[in-house]
């Protein structure tokens, strides 16, 4: 079993290798050695903090973050209180190689300070006793929940299980762990693993030893006989050190599925020290936002009771924080089946009470309550919701909480909203901060079909009776029609511009295809969720043209259906109708004239804009936009400022099943972006019969250097052999690698290319390839239009490289894809295959290029019943850019800030300044966009300029400049200024923009206030060494972390590399730094040591220095495309140990110094190229550096 699981289980590595790498300081997490102080950092379990390299965008757990493949169990929360307010912070399982409970899961969290748009990640609750899932043999953290307390501390929870149980396996009855000592409850230690089965509380034989008190991050292990010390001590996370020659030393022992070294812990079955085998209550938390996370504990002793439960486990999802400050986190036990409570804590978390369970006796045939959420009345009124399911019964449940004089809850009685929901799986619940007609509004998301699908929204308005009952207002189905609308677990917030947002599993049981356990990141305006609603306060846009010439919306609201402002009737109407029950309907009709307008409707804003309907596409004189479609017509402007070109493309069919059956192996539509154009090969003779084949579409070579694997492409060349043979249709060609015997071949049982050993007899598929090439025109018979069957190759031409079966032609397409990925290699190779592997349907794809002859022209271009506006602007080189920014920009930019703020207001004149400040800071190696962007800046704070006593111009105008004045500042977000001062202007910021539509002057006047106070109130960070560049400094760069060398001679040298990194990995000729190139010069020593998932890398051309023991272990490292023509040093044990190293390229003719042991352990069968004028001076050199005799050394 565990071979298998090896094959497979590769995710978490990528984030303990994080520490096996030599990482820069800056990017270790607080509890792990620096790479400073020693060569190899030690493993150990804790929390994995944000760091500047942990950004995700869009969605706040993409496939790969982190590591892991698949994600589940969500969480979302939106910040209210402190300097982090508005931010979001979701948590959720990673869960690796696999979607189901089990070993090996961790608790990931991202946090998000722009709605969504950008997530940065950490890992709150991190055990790296294995590589991914390990089913109950690795420590399982499992069903996080989150909750902010009053002071913005937010805390994170999960089910924590040792090794040996989890949710599912081997659950112990009774317990909780702890035992007494003197008056407090400590946590039970034994040092036999035979023994965790068994109770300590009622077993000092088996459980001898405790936890003591901590002190300075470290507790000591006590006798529970006498109290005296042994010599094991464990730090917060109760990783293990034990005292060796008078000093303490971690404790170490290898992951459950790898030969990975990690520190001991008590949670492990492996370790030294054991904890007793139930499920514990885990609670971290964070006082910065999400970024870092401190304070572990466990809460057994607290909210489990030693008898009565054989388990209680923490709600997933969100908790809350109540108006008078208790904080609180739905729970729930198996006493009585599955039944819901709350832990809640007065004090900021220190200590923590549980209330009673649910009452489940009021609803007929109800069988659990578990999984819920919590939200709070305007009254104070605590409400429960949850799922319920027995005896037929599925429905949404609600339990209000009662609260007594001592601020202690107990649970009352559950009631049936009759709103059906799918009861295996959880709900979530929000109250929304504005009301509806006097009434609250609450929010209810679950699965409403069978079997986790048909994710809802429910919309209930809660009434101003007795027992504050609901009734249903609105339902929102979430769409999810790629995977037949499947919707599992969810977590719901209002996020602080008043949108609901929600994270959610978009599929119920795991992997669709080779597709992973993903979540997804949603968000919806209110009035989307409960459009027949009447809120007031907020706003609607409505986008109008000759496409959509009005819009209906329609509510219920008593005396409503008063117009408060008319929009211009020139661009757009308004008409509102009453019915006798209550509705209201409010349609808007466009007007003659394009332009904006605000109409409100009974305090709902409506933003109204009214369009041509045309996409808008700015393009350079001399450029081209292409679209699909024909017979272009122009419909205004000048029709000689642009050239229209009409044209026939052809893309190919993707491979959609393993099959014989060619109609059924490929999909019956082309796929647009496959491009049969795109599969052209260049053939260029090597001069000794062999020729490099490479696709400049993915800039890699066709290769089939391991006969382990189907053919690839590899950014590595390799030498092949063509052949040709005569066939009744013509010239066919054999394709195979120069130094194998394998050949590209076609399978007919899978209808794909794949690789063969050559044999005449061969009747599973065909070896013979028909190679096309493109013709000057098209003509009637072509078996593909455009193209003509080569009979021969030359030197530089390009072919497609096809199979032709029953008339069909299948298409060799460049793709290339990380064999190392997060499923297992056969799985992912044979994807591979199918992505390299297309048909040709002769389907033709009309298209119209519509190229820009005339700067200054706008013209409107209609395709296929489709508008576009294109605005021709003069093309300019970066020279010229560059010269207008240096002479006239920068000069300009100066002046003004030379003669200083004058009687210009305090918000206009910072909004220039801080452009003018950028443009003088701005180096030199800015590209073209980006000086035109500051060109285009300067231009706009110069127009925005307000001179003091401009304060009688009309609100509305005083607050579009200052919101244009304030927006370069905002879009270029915190960077240079304190983290306070920044809140506060971002905040100012948001609030003047999302609400400049009001009406109301007087709220306009206060935030415009505030932001323009917050603006001048920003204050530069001035931290002691900020922003300074210095020699030994660590700069990360995407995927990879650089260490300054050289500030003069501007040098880095390659320092390591994130995690485990790509399997293909470029360390690249340069790097900027703060809008500066510094050459990569060296890669340091122990840069990639023991990587364990890269399998090729190429080198840049500055590399001088290859250290000692920087590719030291790299098991998997194939080849090595040293590029570099500098490179005079290769370090002690540089490739040690990288056995499967059969190819190496080195292009220096410089190499001066090979260090010991360079190439000990890499491939018997290794080839070394060198530069043929330094062949008999490097086989010199490179000889005895550890490597087999086998090894050769070519030219």
């Amino acid at each position: 079993m565990k071979s298998k699981r090896k094959a497979s289980q590769k995710m978490k590595k990528g984030m303990s290798l994080i520490v096996s790498c030599a990482m820069a300081v800056t990017m270790l997490p607080g509890f792990l050695v620096s790479a400073s102080e020693t060569d190899t950092e030690l493993i150990k379990a804790g929390s994995l903090n944000v760091t500047a390299d942990t950004m995700t965008m869009s969605q706040p757990f993409p496939t790969g973050t982190g590591g892991s493949y698949s994600f589940r169990i969500p969480d979302l929360i939106s910040l209210e209180n402190g300097q982090f307010a508005g931010n979001l912070v979701a948590a959720a399982d990673a869960r690796y190689t696999t979607p189901g409970d089990g070993g090996g899961l961790d608790t990931i969290a991202s946090v998000s300070t722009d709605l969504g748009k950008t997530w940065n990640y950490s890992f709150p609750i991190w055990f790296p006793d294995s590589e991914g899932y390990a089913a109950k043999w690795a420590t399982t953290v499992i069903d996080p929940a989150l909750v902010e307390g009053p002071d913005g501390t937010i805390y994170c929870m999960a089910d924590v299980n040792p090794t040996g149980i989890t949710t599912h396996y081997g659950r112990i009855s009774m317990g909780t762990g702890f035992v007494e000592v003197n008056g407090k409850k400590h946590l039970a230690l034994t040092d036999n693993y035979a023994n965790t089965g068994k109770n300590p509380a009622s077993d000092t034989t088996s459980y001898p030893y405790y936890v003591g008190e901590y002190q300075d991050g470290y507790a000591p292990v006590l006798r529970r006989a006498d109290n005296s010390a042994t010599d094991w001590r464990v730090d917060e996370w109760f990783n293990i050190e034990k005292k060796q020659g008078g000093t303490f030393e971690p404790l170490t022992q290898t992951q459950v599925d790898t030969d990975t070294t990690i520190q001991q812990n008590a949670f492990y079955k492996d370790s030294e020290l054991h904890v007793f085998n139930i499920g514990y209550i885990w609670m971290v938390e964070s006082k910065d936002g999400g970024n870092s996370w401190e304070n572990p504990r466990i809460l057994n002793d607290q909210v489990k009771p030693e008898t009565g439960e054989s388990y209680i486990l923490v709600s997933p999802g969100k908790g809350l924080t109540t108006s008078k400050g208790a904080i609180t986190v739905p729970f729930y036990g198996d006493q009585g089946g599955e039944k819901a409570s709350f832990i809640y804590s007065y004090d900021n978390g220190k200590t923590w009470k549980r209330t009673n369970n649910v009452d489940h006796t009021t609803v007929q045939g109800a069988g659990k309550s578990s999984e819920s959420e919590m939200v709070e009345l305007s009254d104070g009124t605590l409400r429960m919701f949850s799922r319920t399911a027995k005896n037929g019964v599925n429905c949404i449940c609600y339990t209000d909480v009662i609260e007594d004089a001592n601020g202690d809850f107990t649970m009352g009685s559950m009631v049936s909203t009759g709103v059906a929901c799918w009861a295996d799986c959880n709900v979530t619940a929000i109250r929304y901060s504005k009301q509806v007609d006097g009434k609250d509004l609450v929010l209810v998301a679950c699965p409403s079909g069978t079997n986790r699908t048909n994710g809802r929204i429910y919309s209930f308005l809660v009434n101003n009776d007795q027992n504050k009952t609901m009734e249903l207002l609105a339902t929102y189905d979430i769409p999810n029609p790629e995977r037949n609308n499947e919707f599992a677990y969810s977590c719901m917030t209002e996020q602080k511009d008043g949108t609901v947002g929600i994270l959610w599993e978009p599929t119920k049981s795991g992997y669709i295809g080779n597709a992973p356990y993903e979540l997804e990141y949603s968000s919806y305006d209110i009035l989307e969720l409960a459009p027949n609603a009447a809120i007031e306060d907020t706003s609607v846009n409505v986008e109008l043209s000759d496409k959509k010439a009005s819009y209906t919306r329609s509510y219920r609201q008593e005396g409503a259906g008063i117009v408060t402002q008319e929009p211009d009737s020139a661009i757009a109407n308004v008409s509102v109708k009453n019915a006798a029950d209550n509705t209201v309907e409010v349609k808007i009709t466009k007007g003659n004239t394009m332009g904006t307008t605000t109409a409100v409707v009974d305090g709902v804003t409506y933003a109204i804009s009214v369009t041509d309907g045309s996409e808008k596409v700015i393009l350079e004189q001399g450029g081209s936009y292409t679209l699909e479609g024909k017979n272009a017509e122009i419909v205004s402007g000048n029709a000689a400022a642009v050239k229209v070109e009409q044209r026939t493309k052809y893309f190919l069919s993707n491979h959609v099943s393993n099959t014989n059956v060619t109609a059924n192996a490929f999909s019956a539509e082309v796929d647009k972006t496959a491009d049969i154009d795109n599969s052209l090969l260049t053939f260029t003779n090597t001069g000794n019969d062999t020729w490099r084949i490479k696709s400049e579409f993915i800039d890699h070579y066709l290769a089939n250097t391991d006969p382990a694997q189907a053919y690839y492409f590899d950014p590595i060349p390799a030498d092949m052999t063509v052949e040709t043979a005569a066939s009744e249709q013509g010239t066919v060609f054999h394709i195979k690698n120069s130094e194998n015997n394998y050949y590209v071949c076609y399978y007919d049982t899978n209808s794909n290319f794949d690789r063969n050993v050559y044999n005449d007899n061969w009747t599973m598929g065909t070896f013979d390839l028909v190679l096309f090439e493109k013709k000057d025109a098209a003509e009637e018979g072509d078996l593909i239009p455009g193209y003509e069957r080569a009979s021969e190759i030359v030197s530089g031409g390009k072919y497609l490289v096809t199979c032709i079966k029953d008339n069909d032609i299948i298409v060799l397409y460049p793709y290339t894809e990380d064999v190392a990925s997060w499923t297992n290699a056969n799985a992912v190779g044979n994807s591979a295959k199918k992505n390299r592997t297309k048909l040709f349907r002769n389907i033709p794809t009309d298209q119209c290029t519509i190229t820009g002859l005339t700067a200054g022209e706008t013209v409107t271009v209609r395709v296929n019943q489709e508008l576009y506006t294109f605005q021709i602007e003069e093309p300019v080189s970066k020279e010229a850019v560059k010269e207008a920014f240096t002479l006239s920009t920068k000069e300009e930019a100066d002046a003004l800030m030379a003669a200083g703020r004058g009687d210009y207001t305090v918000s206009s004149w910072s909004a220039l300044e801080s452009v003018c400040k950028k443009i003088q800071g701005a180096g030199g190696e800015l590209s073209t966009a980006e000086m035109k962007e500051l060109m285009e800046e300067l231009k706009t704070a110069k127009e925005n300029l307000s001179k003091k006593g401009s304060e009688n111009e009309g609100i509305k105008e005083q607050v579009q400049k200052a919101l244009a004045a304030a927006k370069s500042i905002y879009d270029a977000g915190q960077k240079e200024y304190t983290a306070q001062s920044w809140a506060n202007f971002k905040a100012a910021y948001e609030a003047l923009n999302n609400s400049s539509n009001l009406s109301n002057e007087t709220l306009l006047k206060r935030f415009l206030t505030n932001l323009q106070d917050a603006q001048a109130r920003l204050v530069k960070d001035t931290s002691a060494g900020k922003n300074e560049i210095k020699v030994g400094s660590i700069y990360v760069s995407g995927s990879y972390n650089y260490k300054v060398t050289s500030v003069s001679a501007s040098t880095v040298e390659f320092k390591s590399i994130k995690g485990a990194g790509a399997a293909k990995v470029t360390i690249p000729d340069t790097v900027k730094i703060d809008g500066k190139s510094y050459k990569v010069t060296a890669v340091a020593a122990s840069a990639f040591k023991n990587n364990k998932k890269m399998t090729s890398v190429t080198i840049g051309k500055n590399v001088e220095t290859i250290g000692n023991n920087a590719f030291l272990g790299c098991t998997k490292l194939k080849k090595v495309n040293a590029k570099s023509t500098v490179l005079k040093t290769i370090g002690s044990k540089a490739f040690g140990n990288c056995k499967s190293l059969k190819n190496m390229m080195l292009k220096t003719k410089k190499l001066k110094k090979v260090g010991k042991n360079a190439f000990q352990g890499i491939h018997k069968k290794a080839v070394i190229k060198v530069p043929s004028a330094k062949y008999k001076a490097y086989t010199k050199l490179l000889a005895k550096k550890g490597q087999s005799k086998s090894v050769k050394i070519k030219k």
